[in-house]
Parts: C-alpha cells; sequence; structure tokens
C-alpha cells in the first residue's frame, strides 16, 4: 500500500532526508545510538512505521523500526547506495568487502561562501537506504573528470548545477562512484533528468534539416544556371551547414561521449561547420558588396574562378585555424589542478560540444559569430543604401536601360542573400541572446522557440530558395533536356511557343 509520507507519523521532529536507519544498531542502556562515529541522544531518535520508496514522497507501511536526526549532529551527504559500490544504469554495481580506489576528497562550499576541500567518507555523516530520485536516475555529467568543475557540493548537503544555476535537495540527488570512459574512477552526483517537453523535437527537426540541405545542394549543382559563383558560395554555406547539423544531431543521442577519441572528433568537426556556414555568409556578403562598387577595385578584376579560390580559403581556412586553437588550448589549459577552468573550451568535458555555460563559450563559439553577424549587416546595410542610391540616379538619366537591368540583376541578388542572411542571422542571434540569459528561467524559457527555428534550418532553406515555381520548371526543362542550360522560359517565350505549337496543330488539321 503506497501513500503520501505524513511527517507527523514519527514522534521526531526531522526532515526524513536527514535521518538515517538504525536498522540492526544496538542502542546504549540511555537510549542513544552509535552511528558513523557520531553518537545520536535519545532525543533525536524516534520510532517510524513508513519507508520513503520514491518520487513525490511515496512511502509504504513496514513494521515499525527507529531512525536518528544525525544530520542535526553533522553535516551529511547522501550516497545512492554503499559507498564501496559503482552506480551505473540506476543500479548498484560491485561488492561491499572490496574498497574502490577513488578520490573521496571534493571541494565543499561552506554557509560562509568559502570553498574547502573534504574527505566526504569522514568528514560527513554517510546517509544510505534512501531512496533513488526517481526510477530512472541519471549520471551527472560522466565525462567530467574534474571534481566541482561543473556542479558544487554545499556543506548542508544540497549540490547545484553550475550551467543552469539549479540547486537540489538531498531528496532530489545521490553522489556515487562511476568508472569513466577512460577507466579513472571519481565520485560525482547522480541526479533526475529535468523533465523537457523538446527533447523530442531536435531529433525530429535536425534530420529533416539535414534532409533539406541535401535537397538544396543537389539542386543547385544539377541546374547550370544556378552554378554561377554565387551559387557555388551558397552550396559551400550549405556544406558547411550539413557538417555542423550532422555533427549536432550525433551529440543529441550523447552516444559518442563513451568513446573518447570519437568525441574529440565530433565536437571539433561540429565546431568547424557551425563556424565555417558564418564565414561563407560573409564571404556571400562580401561578394555582394563588391557587385557594387564597380569594376575599379581589384577583387573584381580577378576571374570568377579565382575569386572563388580566394573565397574558399578564407572561409574554410579561418574556421579551420580556430578549431585548431581550441583543441591546442583543451590540451594545454585542461588540468585537474587548477581552479579556475573559465577559459578551457571544453571538448569532450562538457559532452561533444565546446562548453557553452561560461564565458569561454562568448571568447570561442559566441564571440565571433556575433563579429561576424555585424559585419554582415552593416554590408548589407550598405549595399541597401547603394541600391536607392544607384535607383534615384537612374530616375534622373534618359540612357539607363543597360544599368537598369543591371541594378535589377543586382537588386535579385540582394534580395536573394538578404533571405538568407535573415534566416541565418536572425536564428543565432536568439541563440546568442539566450546563452546570454541561460540563468534566467523567465527569458530562457521564453526564448526556446528559436530552438526550433534553429533545428528547422534546413527546412527553412529549402523552402525558400528551392521550392518555388521558377526553380520546379527549370528542373523540369533540365530533365526533359529542353534546356541544356538549365534556364527557365519568360512568359513571352512561352506565349510565343504556345501560338507556334497551335499554328502547327492547325496546319496539320488541313
Amino acid at each position: 500500500m503506497l501513500f503520501i509520507a505524513d511527517p507527523a507519523l514519527s514522534q521526531l521532529n526531522c526532515d526524513y532526508y536527514d535521518t538515517v536507519d538504525l536498522t540492526g544498531i544496538q542502542p546504549f542502556k540511555n537510549g542513544s545510538y552509535l552511528y558513523e562515529n557520531i553518537i545520536i541522544p535519545a532525543d533525536l531518535i524516534a520510532e517510524y512505521d513508513y519507508r520513503l520508496t520514491g518520487e513525490n514522497d511515496e512511502s509504504t507501511y513496514v513494521p515499525k523500526y527507529f531512525r536518528g536526526c544525525a544530520c542535526r549532529l553533522k553535516p551529511c551527504v547522501r550516497f545512492c547506495c554503499h559507498h564501496n559500490l559503482m552506480f551505473m544504469n540506476g543500479e548498484c554495481i560491485g561488492d561491499t568487502d572490496k574498497a574502490l580506489e577513488y578520490d573521496p576528497y571534493l571541494n565543499i562550499t561552506t554557509s560562509d561562501g568559502s570553498v574547502v576541500e573534504k574527505h566526504v567518507l569522514n568528514e560527513f555523516v554517510v546517509q544510505r537506504h534512501l531512496p533513488l530520485p526517481c526510477s530512472e536516475i541519471g549520471t551527472y555529467h560522466l565525462d567530467d573528470r574534474i571534481a566541482g568543475y561543473r556542479w558544487s557540493l554545499f556543506e548542508n548537503g544540497s549540490f547545484k548545477r553550475t550551467e543552469d544555476g539549479l540547486t537540489f535537495d538531498k531528496s532530489e540527488y545521490c553522489l556515487q562512484p562511476v568508472e569513466l570512459p577512460d577507466r579513472e574512477i571519481r565520485l560525482v552526483p547522480h541526479n533526475c533528468q529535468i523533465p523537457s517537453q523538446d527533447n523530442i523535437y531536435p531529433k525530429i527537426l535536425v534530420p529533416i534539416s539535414l534532409i533539406s540541405f541535401l535537397i538544396t545542394i543537389a539542386v543547385y549543382l544539377y541546374l547550370p544556371k544556378l552554378r554561377n559563383l554565387h551559387g557555388k558560395c551558397f552550396v559551400c554555406y550549405l556544406i558547411s551547414l550539413f557538417i555542423g547539423y550532422s555533427l549536432l544531431f550525433v551529440d543529441l543521442f550523447k552516444a559518442c561521449i563513451y568513446y573518447y577519441y570519437l568525441c574529440y572528433i565530433t565536437g571539433y568537426l561540429g565546431y568547424f561547420g557551425m563556424l565555417a556556414a558564418f564565414f561563407w555568409l560573409t564571404v556571400i556578403s562580401l561578394d555582394l558588396w563588391n557587385s557594387f562598387r564597380g569594376t575599379n577595385y581589384n577583387v573584381n578584376r580577378l576571374t570568377s574562378g579565382n575569386r572563388f579560390r580566394i573565397y574558399n580559403l578564407y572561409a574554410w581556412g579561418m574556421p579551420l585555424v580556430l578549431t585548431i586553437l581550441i583543441a591546442i588550448l583543451d590540451q594545454v589549459l585542461l588540468d585537474p589542478n587548477l581552479e579556475d577552468l573559465t577559459w578551457v573550451p571544453g571538448v569532450y568535458y562538457n559532452g561533444c560540444w565546446i562548453k557553452t555555460f561560461d564565458w569561454s563559450a562568448m571568447v570561442y563559439f559566441y564571440g565571433p559569430m556575433l563579429i561576424l553577424i555585424v559585419f554582415n549587416t552593416t554590408l548589407f546595410i550598405l549595399v541597401a543604401i547603394q541600391i536607392f542610391k544607384v535607383k534615384k540616379e537612374l530616375n534622373n538619366m534618359v540612357q539607363r536601360q543597360e544599368r537598369k537591368q543591371k541594378l535589377n540583376s543586382d537588386k535579385q541578388n540582394y534580395s536573394f542573400f538578404l533571405r538568407l542572411f535573415i534566416i541565418m542571422g536572425v536564428s543565432w542571434s536568439l541563440e546568442i541572446v539566450s546563452y546570454l540569459v541561460s540563468n534566467d528561467r523567465l527569458w530562457n524559457g521564453i526564448l526556446k522557440s528559436a530552438d526550433f527555428l534553429h533545428y528547422s534550418e534546413g527546412l527553412i532553406i529549402l523552402i525558400f530558395f528551392v521550392l518555388k515555381r521558377n526553380i520546379y520548371e527549370a528542373c523540369l526543362a533540365r530533365i526533359r533536356g529542353n534546356d541544356s542550360h538549365g534556364t527557365t522560359s519568360s512568359p513571352s517565350s512561352r506565349s510565343l511557343l504556345k501560338k507556334k505549337s497551335s499554328t502547327t496543330l492547325r496546319e496539320s488539321s488541313v
């Protein structure tokens, strides 16, 4: 029979999670008990007729037994099971008679805010026989090999996650040694996964985006009219996004974290792909700006092929340099003896991605991204001003047909890349804002909608740039072999063909 525990059932005015089970321990004549080298006096001992069994303080009736309020006498630390056992997949594994070789020292935050290293087995009351926080308890950051790096344990027994600022009391977590991927055994906290309704959406939307990227790339490579300089840059941009999103998808399942080198590879390649996408967007905006500056500039004197080679050197080279930099910093800066690990990129130690819960993410990822977004925005504004300026000049010119055609062409390119910039820029700008307010639950919840835009980027690009009538007609013409250049017929040419066909039919019937 299960019911919700009522503290009044016991005669002891002490929270259940501040008590220890005294079953099997012989009391002294004065009614006190010896537990973990401390004497629990009789006035801190009471008879209980229930045990907590799991989440939401569910309880069940049991034969009467005694519990002592040990945590009033000495700070307590809660273990999931016996401290000589390991914890894996919600189960205690090992032999209690065999002592595990793990470091029992942890950095403890005291009531005055200072951090002191303490031996948790000697300087705390070790609590056992408390129910696990939930049925699906998970290891908190299995990859974290640095004690206190991503969480803080307090003297009152609660623990705090650094990345989101959430604090868990003893009913919501427990400590236990685990074996890490490199065979090291470390004492880490275990807590329930925070319920999140949007966990399933990335696993649905990211594959759709990946398929959309491939379709868009295929169409742009298939149609000759789209394989101009702008089209080639756009394809490179899509390839870099495909790399980034592919490895983001792998990281969603956290499978690679169990493979040391694979996790490094996916983390660095994903970082490289995402940064390369922004550098290619910068190339696109630069090329658009150069086309408006006229032919007096050296860059416009280069052939399309040479310009594309220079663009490749820049757009792939810069992200590669930054990726190599964070790989070196990860090896040089990540020292377990360092107290301040703020500026460590933290690939593998944060899952298969750089850590994003402190200011290092602004230096290595969001900062460069923000600079490129501001740069692209500035160029697009300057191009818009130039378009209006040329348009005004044309209104005062008599012989303006050729210049007008050039302007219309440039306006189409501007419209194309402006849409691309809005899709990419807005999505990632919201992502940066979400990072900056990550510790504010209200704003973080509001900006969660940005994730849907972010994960759907491939689908949005497919809709705006491929699923259009002129692209459809160009593909049909290419398939039928009617247009070897992949160009679509204008309305006037289609009308002329229709008239010619009708004339031919009439002549045949005669």
